[in-house]
């Protein structure tokens, strides 16, 4: 799968500006066409007008928020390093997980920030279901980038990439992706596994040599190091932080299944514990 067209959704909050700017940086360094989505709702009191009143006032909210996210895009740009050469902007009218999720088919990089928290403009669904990432990160079957709120560095292009794997890549096109990020970024690929049966030298050992073949996987020249450790299932996001820092890397990239609201209230992805330290 390459990454053709990256979309990024913002709201206008302090940390949507982190997040476009990182966006910026993707779509840049990828030299690939950015659209910036901003959702909106309208007010309960709407639900007493007629249709052609309602259709009325849409449109002229969808204005409203396209000149409101113009300046908002526009003052981002003057502190960017890096600004794509094709943007592209939307206003919509509804909730800004079910958008991107309506929309996924069209983009091979989907770009939100994990600040979202249910506020008081929140539907009840979101309230119930969590933050849109959280939302997000297992109900679509496109590359995701979560930034977190707390990112320091949107204008500078990951050197080192960390890639998680446990060998059950759903699909070839995950390698010429990861590859695609790597040589756009001129950056040093980490590829790490984590075995989660420490007393089991016959598969520690088949791990080993299955993760010195994944270097073959990938179609660059750039520097590729394997990491191999031994764990529990609830020790990897510790491991995966520890490995984080020390590496330095600022983008990892993991697999996650789809999985349902239910699975997810119960029991939190990897991802869920991870995308508040570096973008993943």
């Amino acid at each position: 799968m390459q990454i053709k067209r990256a979309i990024v959704a913002v709201d206008f909050s302090d940390a949507s500006a982190t997040t476009l700017k990182t966006a910026f940086t993707y779509a840049s360094a990828l030299k690939t066409p950015l659209t910036i989505l901003h959702t909106f709702r309208l007010s309960l009191k709407t639900r007493y007008l007629s249709i052609q009143a309602l259709k009325q006032l849409e449109e002229e909210a969808k204005a409203k928020y396209l000149e409101l996210l113009k300046e908002f895009v526009e003052n981002i740009q003057k502190e960017s390093v890096y600004v794509p050469e094709s943007i592209s902007l939307e206003a919509d009218l509804g909730i800004a997980a079910e958008e991107i999720i309506r929309r996924s088919e069209d983009y091979q990089l989907i770009i939100i920030g994990s600040h979202g928290a249910g506020t008081s403009d929140s539907s009840w669904m979101e309230k119930i279901m969590g933050k849109t990432a959280d939302m997000l990160v297992t109900a679509i079957e496109r590359p995701l980038l979560i930034v977190p709120r707390v990112y320091k560095t949107p204008n500078e292009v990951p050197k080192h990439i960390l890639y998680l794997t446990n060998f059950k890549e759903p699909h070839p096109g995950i390698f010429e992706l990861v590859s695609q990020l790597v040589n756009a970024f001129q950056a040093t690929l980490h590829i790490a596994h984590f075995c989660l049966q420490p007393e089991n030298q016959s598969l520690i050992q088949r791990s080993q040599e299955q993760l010195q073949t994944y270097k073959t996987l990938f179609n660059t020249q750039q520097p590729i190091y394997l990491h191999f450790d031994t764990t529990h299932r609830e020790a990897i996001p510790q491991k995966v932080r520890e490995l984080t820092e020390k590496m330095q890397a600022r983008l990892v990239i993991a697999l996650v299944r789809k999985r349902s609201t239910l699975e997810n209230f119960i029991s939190p992805s990897l991802t869920k514990h991870l995308y508040d330290q570096e973008p993943i």
